[in-house]
């Protein structure tokens, strides 16, 4: 079943969460010399977005230079703490490297709060970096991959609160793409992504229902029937299941929207297969090159399908 996150305790705050967290790192002597800026983003800025057992607390932290003995010592002291915190380790260049290309989020990153900055943050924001043509396509990308993520961790049923995060997440990188597509600016909040969709009715109308699912996740996660999700009769058909497929509707049309082009859908995958096995598990799936593959075991052996060649 799924493994809960742990929570930030009564009163806690998740700004006050990454504040503390920022402090901790200025403490370590063989860190903090190496330290240029500490910045939390996401949703823990938006506390209306911010949803206690599912939220991410996320802290960008910009080094000199990258190392992974330095980033695994950041990644140490997150570990230590009581919450979940999940920081994003770049160098200077890196960070400004992805700005240029248009990475949304780096992108995002722009729109979070400063804890310690010695000026590579500030002269960030100073220089206006705008969303660009691959932040449209990575965006759209971001969307297909967290869907992958949550479908399998719904198969599996290892984690179905990021099997639920995952989901949101993808719907909500699908419409960002849309609206960057379309005015070139990048919303940040959920707020944001419901007003840029107005053009979409049918889109906002699924982002709604996927935020209220989102915040009754317990209810979700009690109907949840771990031997049904391997079974293809019984899989997606319960409530995770019917998230799961909602936003995958949001990114399949969302990148038609920004591409002109139609992907893969995984009910189309699973009909597929279903017409050519006629009993199997359901093992997992992942996504490349703008089209599904389903991983089962029939009669004992792993086999891979994809939509064209099942």
């Amino acid at each position: 079943m799924s493994m809960a996150r742990a929570g930030l305790g009564p009163g806690r705050r998740p700004l006050e969460v990454a504040s503390k967290f920022s402090e901790i790192l200025l403490k370590d002597e063989h860190i903090r010399h190496r330290v240029i800026s500490i910045v939390g983003f996401g949703s823990l800025t938006r506390p209306s977005d911010f949803l206690k057992e599912l939220s991410d607390i996320d802290v960008l932290v910009i080094v000199d230079r990258q190392s992974k003995g330095l980033e695994s010592q950041i990644r140490c002291l997150a570990s230590f703490l009581d919450y979940f915190i999940s920081p994003v380790v770049l160098s200077r260049s890196e960070f400004f490297s992805m700005l240029e290309v248009g990475d949304p989020g780096a992108l995002l990153m722009l729109g979070g709060t400063p804890f310690y900055d010695k000026g590579a943050f500030s002269r960030a924001r100073k220089a206006g970096f705008k969303p660009t043509r691959q932040t449209v396509k990575t965006s759209i990308d971001h969307a297909f991959r967290a869907l992958s993520i949550a479908l399998n961790d719904y198969f599996s049923g290892l984690d179905l609160y990021e099997s639920i995060n995952c989901a949101y997440h993808c719907a909500r990188h699908a419409l960002r793409a849309v609206i960057v597509k379309e005015t070139g600016a990048m919303p940040m909040s959920d707020r944001e992504v419901i007003q840029g969709t107005a053009k979409h009715p049918k889109l906002q109308k699924l982002y709604h229902e996927i935020l209220r699912a989102r915040r009754g996740f317990k209810k979700l996660v009690k109907g949840y029937h771990e031997t049904g999700a391997h079974i293809p009769t019984k899989a997606l058909r319960d409530e995770i299941g019917k998230l799961l497929l909602k936003a995958e509707q949001v990114a399949v049309n969302s990148s038609e929207l920004c591409f002109g082009n139609r992907p893969s859908d995984i009910l189309e995958l699973l009909n597929s297969a279903k017409r050519k096995f006629e009993s199997f598990k359901i093992i997992g799936v992942f996504w490349e090159e703008s089209s599904w593959a389903l991983v089962i075991e029939y009669r004992g052996k792993i086999k891979q399908l994809c939509v064209n060649h099942p």
